[in-house]
């Protein structure tokens, strides 16, 4: 459950974040990171101990909703590269929304069929 709820939760704070603050972006140096990368940082960072190792079950649970939220943020990303031309303003386009909305719906068919 938690692998389906949590890319929901990320994904809808962050279309409402950006409604509010369409330009705001994540800068660290002279690089501009989108939540690709941050979303990717956040698959590793659940994703390694949950393929290596024998967690207990808080932290089999935190490292499954980091990695879901993580894949939320980058299936996001990734979705919105594809439809729109990329630039910030386009985030609050109905294209994007509704592209993260069909996206989202096959990644749950995907969780369900393969649970």
């Amino acid at each position: 459950m938690i692998i389906l709820l949590m890319p929901m939760i990320g994904v809808v704070v962050l279309h409402i974040s950006l409604h509010f603050s369409p330009n705001s972006n994540f800068t660290v140096g002279p690089y501009n990171r989108h939540h690709l990368f941050t979303g990717l940082l956040f698959v590793m960072l659940g994703g390694v101990p949950l393929s290596i190792g024998h967690l207990g079950e808080r932290l089999g649970l935190l490292a499954t909703s980091i990695f879901s939220l993580g894949l939320g943020m980058a299936l996001d990303e990734w979705v919105y590269l594809i439809v729109t031309n990329g630039s910030d303003g386009t985030y609050l386009f109905p294209i994007s929304f509704w592209s993260c909305c069909n996206f989202s719906r096959l990644r749950i068919c995907w969780c369900c069929l393969v649970s």
